[in-house]
C-alpha cells in the first residue's frame, strides 16, 4: 500500500505545481477606457450647466474648470487615447466608479462567486458520498467497523452485491460542515481597474439516503468577501447567505446524475476613496479628498446539474463528468452617500451559464484505521451567457438632462480551464473528512485559488 501511495502522490504534486504556475502577461497600457470617456462627457455637460446642480457639485466642477481655463470641452476624454497630459485626467481617473463592477466580476468569474462557492461545496459533498458508496476499500473497512457496536460507520451489508452493494438501512442521515477560502487577483486592464480579493465562507448541511441509489440533502452557506482596488483605498465588501437543496442518483453500473438549486441574498458595501490634485478659488494647488459609500442589496439564484460515470479498476477510479449551471445576480439600484461626486447606479441583472467537461482520477488506500482517497481533476469550461457588464449611472447632485453615463467592465473569456486536487478520508465512527484545492487557468487578467475543508458524521 505504501508503494502505491508514493506512486500516486507525485501526480497530486504535479497538479498543484500547475495550479500555482501562471503565464506572465505584459501589463496593458492604461489608455482612456469606455467608462472614463462616458463619464467625462457627462461631467463636461453637467459642469457647463450650473443651474441644474447642487452647490457642492458646482464647487467641484469649478475646481476642474480652473484646470482647463474654463473650457469644459477639455474635460472630455476620448477612448483609446493617452490622456496623461490632460490636466484633469487624474481627477477623472479617480472619480470614475470602476469599482462598481467588482460585484458582477466576482459573481461570474472568480471561481463563480458566492453561489459558485456554495455549489462547489455541495458538488464536493456528493463526490465524497459517491466515493464512500462505491469504493471497495471503504466497503471492506465499513464491514470491519460494523462488527464493533460502538462504531457508527457506513454499515455496508456484505451479503449484497453490485456497485452500491452493502449499504445498510441504518446510518442514512449525515450532518456535515465545511469551510472555504477563495483568494486571487484581477489585473488592471484598459477597461477595468484591477483588484485583489479574499473571501471566507462556511457551510452547514445534511443529507439523507432514501435508498441504495438516491441521496437528497439541503445546506445553508455564508460567505464574506473583501476586494481591494489597486492603487486606491477603495474597497468592496459583501455578506451573502444562500440556501440550497440537492439530489443525486447513482446507478449500480457507475453512472450518476445530480442536481442543485440555490437561492439567497447579498448585502454589499462599496467604499470609494477619491483623491486628486486641483486648484482652489485662489488658483493655488490643493488636494481634493472625498469618501463615498454605497450599500446596495442583491438577490441571487442558480440551478444546475451534472452527469458522470465512475469506472473502477481495482482501487482506482476514472470518472469523466459534465456539468451545466445557470445563475443570476440581481443588484438593486442605489444611491451613494451625498458627496459632491456621489452617483446613482441603476438596477443590474448579471447572468451566467457555464458548462464544464472534465476528468477525475482517484485511488483508494486502505489502512487499519481508515480509507484515504486522493483525487486529481481537470476540466474545460465554456461560458454561454456572461457578457460584458455595463452599468448605467448618473450624478445624484445634478438634474441635467445630459447627466447619464455607463460603467463598462472588461469582456469575459468564453473558454478557460479548472484544475485541482483533493484528499478524502473515511474513518470509523461514521466520520469522513476532506480537503480540496482548485484554481482557474487560462482566464485573461485573472488568477483565483480556492481551498476547502470539511467533515461529515453519520447518525
Amino acid at each position: 500500500m505504501q508503494k502505491e501511495l508514493f506512486m500516486f502522490f507525485p501526480w497530486i504534486f504535479l497538479v498543484c505545481f500547475i495550479c500555482l504556475t501562471g503565464l506572465v502577461k505584459a501589463d496593458d497600457v492604461r489608455l482612456v477606457n469606455k467608462t472614463q470617456e462616458s463619464m467625462s462627457n457627462a461631467m463636461a455637460d453637467v459642469c457647463s450647466q450650473e443651474g441644474f446642480n447642487q452647490q457642492n457639485l458646482n464647487n467641484r466642477c469649478a475646481e476642474l474648470l480652473r484646470e482647463v481655463n474654463g473650457n469644459a470641452d477639455e474635460i472630455r476624454l476620448v477612448v483609446g487615447t493617452d490622456a496623461s497630459q490632460n490636466p484633469v485626467n487624474d481627477a477623472i481617473t479617480q472619480i470614475a466608479p470602476e469599482q462598481a463592477i467588482v460585484p458582477s466580476v466576482q459573481a461570474t468569474r472568480t471561481m463563480r462567486g458566492m453561489l459558485g462557492a456554495a455549489n462547489a461545496t455541495i458538488i464536493s459533498r456528493m463526490m465524497l458520498l459517491r466515493a464512500q458508496m462505491r469504493n471497495p476499500h471503504a466497503i471492506r473497512f465499513a464491514n470491519r467497523s460494523q462488527h464493533n457496536p460502538g462504531l457508527f460507520s457506513f454499515d455496508f451489508r456484505p451479503t449484497q452485491s453490485g456497485g452500491s452493494a452493502g449499504i445498510a438501512d441504518i446510518s442514512r442521515l449525515g450532518i456535515w460542515g465545511n469551510g472555504n477560502y477563495t483568494g486571487g487577483n484581477v489585473d488592471t486592464s484598459t477597461n477595468q481597474l484591477g483588484f485583489s480579493f479574499n473571501n471566507w465562507g462556511g457551510d452547514l448541511g445534511a443529507d439523507y439516503r432514501i435508498n441504495n441509489n438516491i441521496v437528497v440533502g439541503a445546506a445553508f452557506s455564508y460567505m464574506g468577501t473583501n476586494a481591494n482596488v489597486v492603487n486606491s483605498a477603495s474597497t468592496v465588501k459583501s455578506d451573502s447567505y444562500t440556501g440550497s437543496i440537492f439530489s443525486m442518483y447513482t446507478h449500480d453500473s457507475g453512472f450518476y446524475v445530480d442536481g442543485i438549486a440555490s437561492y439567497g441574498g447579498v448585502n454589499y458595501e462599496l467604499f470609494r476613496s477619491i483623491q486628486y490634485d486641483t486648484l482652489n478659488t485662489a488658483g493655488n494647488p490643493s488636494l481634493a479628498s472625498i469618501q463615498i459609500t454605497g450599500k446596495p442589496d442583491a438577490l441571487q439564484y442558480s440551478f444546475g446539474g451534472g452527469i458522470g460515470y465512475q469506472y473502477s479498476i481495482g482501487a482506482t477510479s476514472i470518472e469523466p463528468f459534465a456539468r451545466a449551471n445557470y445563475q443570476e445576480l440581481i443588484i438593486d439600484s442605489f444611491n451613494e452617500s451625498n458627496a459632491a461626486w456621489a452617483m446613482h447606479f441603476n438596477k443590474q441583472h448579471i447572468s451566467s451559464l457555464p458548462t464544464t467537461v472534465g476528468l477525475r482520477l482517484s485511488h483508494a488506500f486502505s489502512t487499519s484505521w481508515g480509507v484515504f482517497q486522493p483525487q486529481v481533476h481537470g476540466a474545460w469550461n465554456h461560458e454561454f451567457s456572461d457578457d460584458q457588464h455595463i452599468i448605467q449611472a448618473r450624478y445624484i447632485n445634478s438634474t441635467s438632462p445630459d447627466n447619464t453615463f455607463s460603467v463598462v467592465a472588461q469582456s469575459p473569456d468564453r473558454d478557460y480551464f479548472t484544475v485541482g486536487a483533493s484528499l478524502v478520508a473515511t474513518l470509523s465512527h461514521g466520520i469522513s473528512v476532506f480537503t480540496q484545492y482548485g484554481t482557474i487557468l487560462g482566464y485573461q487578467d485573472l488568477s483565483s485559488h480556492r481551498v476547502a475543508f470539511g467533515g461529515r458524521i453519520e447518525f
